[in-house]
């Protein structure tokens, strides 16, 4: 294993793969999150590569959710990815506690290894994604796409800005529109199923006025907690992968 301080993911490799981050901890966490993401940073540095190919799983349970310090000051990750993601994990792995918004950057560091994350587009990208980039790779790759999802069997799928690339594909729309609602002011959307919620949120690294991390936890946190009770009622109907043996065109 070779040690590159100064590698960056578009210079390590062409193409990898990703999902879940520790299998051993995946499996023993009672509620199995997975987040849908477009892709990986091109521009992000990362600490080590391994020979000409990355490991997106190790690379993962490096991530620490903290920016460098600045000025003698550390600076929470409040602008980039893995924060968010690992506030919105975290609230969801302790549900229970009396305080769900968790900043605590020591906490919060030792979430990663407890979920999964998979990108729809499995090449690097840069700092912004090119959306008819994304719409080709989920075209050509949604068969592996959703068999990925369907072998994960998440309990928790949050879509970061990615339901629409992925909705058709796993055929979404057929859910009863009485277990379906709209979330953030009615701009997204999240599908309850008897054995797993589908939840389209905005990307962790969105920049919307009015929406702080605070509130997207807070919103992703609530659609859980309402997909839990329905269970409990008997209101709901199991999720039923589809059989991928046609090519399906996303959504318009």
């Amino acid at each position: 294993m070779e040690e590159n301080n100064q590698g960056r993911i578009g210079e390590c490799m062409k193409e990898y793969t990703d999902g879940i981050i520790d299998q051993e901890k995946f499996i023993k966490t009672p509620l199995k999150i997975l987040w849908i993401l477009k892709e990986t940073n091109g521009k992000f540095n990362i600490k080590k590569t391994f020979g000409s190919d990355f490991d997106f799983a190790e690379y993962m349970k490096m991530v620490r959710c903290r920016n460098r310090k600045k000025g003698g000051k550390t600076k929470s990750n409040i602008k980039r990815t893995f924060g968010p993601v690992s506030k919105v994990s975290y609230s969801l792995l302790n549900d229970g506690e009396s305080q769900v918004y968790c900043s605590d950057y020591r906490k919060l560091s030792k979430v990663m290894p407890y979920i999964a994350i998979m990108n729809v587009k499995q090449t690097p990208g840069k700092s912004s994604a090119k959306y008819n980039e994304l719409v080709e790779a989920s075209r050509k790759s949604m068969v592996e796409l959703v068999d990925r999802i369907r072998n994960i069997n998440p309990d928790v799928v949050i879509f970061g800005s990615t339901l629409n690339l992925m909705k058709n594909g796993l055929m979404l729309n057929q859910c009863r529109s009485d277990c379906s609602e709209n979330i953030f002011a009615g701009k997204k959307q999240v599908f309850y199923f008897s054995d797993r919620v589908f939840i389209g949120a905005y990307h962790p690294n969105v920049r919307i006025k009015g929406l702080n991390q605070k509130k997207y936890v807070q919103e992703i946190f609530t659609s859980v907690g309402k997909w839990k009770s329905m269970k409990m009622e008997g209101k709901l109907t199991p999720y039923v992968f589809p059989e991928m043996e046609t090519s399906i065109v996303m959504e318009k």
